[in-house]
């Protein structure tokens, strides 16, 4: 989300944007902010997230897609995925 954001910023998008997810908990984390009361530590950076993406008046649908299906790109987002993964942590 992000990097959406930062995608806006820098080229004045203003149509919707996709992002293609194979985590539906990752999806509803945003739109349901469904599984921050287990991690309370992540509600502030997800709500200014959201708040970010209305202040800029643009519209990101979250897509879920079933993972290694066959899409263009699928692999590679796969990749970044675990890569981006071993950077977080979750606070216990």
């Amino acid at each position: 989300m992000e990097k959406a954001i930062q995608h806006i910023k820098e080229t004045g998008a203003r149509d919707s944007i996709y992002i293609f997810c194979y985590c539906q908990r990752a999806i509803d984390i945003f739109v349901r902010h469904g599984w921050l009361s287990r991690h309370p530590e992540n509600l502030d950076r997800v709500l200014g997230i959201c708040e970010e993406l209305r202040d800029i008046l643009c519209v990101v649908k979250l897509v879920n897609i079933f993972g290694h299906a066959g899409i263009t790109g699928n692999v590679i987002a796969d990749r970044k995925a675990k890569e981006a993964k071993k950077n977080c942590y979750w606070a216990t």
